[in-house]
């Protein structure tokens, strides 16, 4: 038998929308010529002459797509169709942008985020994010970075589709990102890739550890990157590096140098290392910090390139109580992000039914929280380090009547010896605790208490009549 050993070109397209749906009725038009996606969108062609061919695609009200392959045997080519242009953002480094921290427990994909990978195509963010770079090291290494919480917030404030690519190494030099450099045109060519879809709008960098020495020279190095980035995805794109680990005082010239960014390179930023710190390694910032510092670089970016305001807040929590701005609830020591304006309040709650019986804010007492379920402080600042610790008591108010409370009036107050409570009812069930919930005092049936053996200090007192329970603070002189 004779084969025939005739090369054959052919392409397949394989036209679907962002979230893989296959397109039928899709019009797929070569040299004036326009063919027709099937019900599985899909289009073969064969018998073609091998070479370059130009394309466009459309769809209904999807945005046009033009492009080019290159036909050398039996291709396949995948297109993807947009609704609308994706908010597409670049993430690169060394080895703390590539993320060496734990993972823990930030396993699941970010709704509405989107991670380009080795394939060119977009899939739910997921950690590691540095998987897909084109230059890491081993995947092994590829752990937690910023660029995940840095996506998690632009998504959360963002009503379009947010994209990124995170290309970073370990270990790597300045010199090897700028144009002549080992890295440079790997990174260039996956933003030549992620034009097809939408405009590049931001970068977040971080590097330095390597040669942060000779930092001198470093912010006119970086400005050559920048430049040559701008002139392929345009003069408005956005650029913020993250300051170096504070543990190093051998890294503080390098800091203090990052904090001209903004004079050196045209619309670009830095974010600080405030309360950031390492995983035990010297190097690498742990799991929170990379939480933390995600945040502070989507901070920046969004007041730069969409005039959104927010602020970032590192809390620590002792005891039972949580925190909340706005529609944001924080419940536990960590990290968050909530829109911010002039109306703004950092709120601290106790559990329902629950009031302070001591409260400290950044290691600062405050009395006049005593027997509130919510305590409210203006931050001096939309990037703070709060640290809250509480005690709470049951405060009875399930069954909390406002008309006793309202007409309740305990005198005197602050007390000497005896506390009378006059209202609505002539006598009450009467319990006075301390401020660690301790009962110290009960009565039936009365109308005063002998406070006169107590300690000095603030207490709280429960006076109940039937159902009716109120809940209030006395000072005892």
């Amino acid at each position: 038998a004779k084969y025939d050993y005739t090369p054959v070109y052919s392409i397949e397209f394989r036209v679907f929308d962002f979230d893989r749906n296959p397109l039928s009725g899709a019009e797929i038009t070569i040299d004036d010529q326009t063919y027709i996606t099937d019900v599985n969108g899909r289009l073969f062609l064969s018998e073609l002459t091998p070479g370059e061919i130009n394309y466009s695609v459309s769809y209904d009200t999807y945005l046009s797509q033009n492009n080019r392959v290159i036909v050398n045997g039996s291709v396949l080519q995948n297109v993807i169709m947009l609704d609308d242009e994706l908010e597409v953002f670049l993430a690169s480094g060394q080895s703390n942008m590539a993320g060496r921290a734990d993972i823990e427990d930030n396993t699941e994909p970010i709704e509405g985020a989107y991670l380009m990978n080795d394939k060119d195509e977009w899939i739910p963010a997921v950690n590691p994010m540095n998987l897909y770079s084109n230059i890491r090291k081993s995947a092994d290494l590829q752990k937690l970075g910023p660029s995940y919480t840095f996506i998690q917030t632009m998504a959360k404030y963002l009503d379009k589709r947010v994209c990124i690519i995170v290309n970073a190494k370990g270990g790597t030099h300045i010199r090897e990102f700028i144009e002549g450099g080992d890295y440079h045109e790997a990174l260039m060519e996956r933003l030549t890739k992620a034009k097809d879809y939408g405009q590049v709008k931001a970068m977040i960098w971080h590097q330095g550890e390597s040669g942060n020495s000779s930092y001198s020279a470093y912010l006119s190095n970086l400005n050559g990157l920048v430049s040559k980035i701008r002139t392929s995805v345009g003069s408005d794109f956005y650029f913020v590096a993250g300051q170096l680990g504070p543990w190093y005082d051998k890294y503080k010239g390098f800091n203090d140098n990052l904090l001209n960014i903004s004079s050196e390179i045209e619309n670009a930023s830095y974010v600080t290392n405030t309360s950031l710190w390492h995983l035990g390694d010297s190097t690498h910032f742990n799991t929170a910090s990379q939480l933390l510092y995600g945040r502070r670089y989507a901070k920046s970016v969004l007041a730069a390139v969409y005039d959104i305001h927010v602020a970032v807040f590192k809390v620590d929590i002792e005891g039972d109580v949580f925190i909340k701005v706005g529609e944001d609830t924080l419940n536990a020591s960590g990290s968050f992000t909530s829109l911010w304006n002039d109306q703004s309040k950092f709120e601290i709650h106790a559990p329902k039914g629950k009031v302070f019986s001591a409260l400290e804010i950044d290691g600062v007492k405050k009395p006049d929280a005593t027997g509130l379920s919510e305590y409210i402080i203006v931050p001096g600042s939309t990037d703070a380090y709060i640290q809250v610790k509480a005690a709470t008591i049951d405060s009875g108010l399930s069954a909390l009547s406002h008309t006793l409370g309202d007409e309740l009036v305990i005198y005197p107050n602050p007390a000497t010896d005896i506390v009378m409570f006059s209202g609505r009812k002539d006598e009450y069930s009467a319990a006075l605790y301390d401020l660690s919930g301790h009962q110290v005092l009960s009565a039936e049936r009365t109308a005063s208490l002998d406070v006169s053996t107590l300690d000095v200090g603030c207490y709280m007192i429960k006076l109940m009549s039937g159902e009716e329970t109120v809940f209030k603070k006395i000072i005892i002189n």
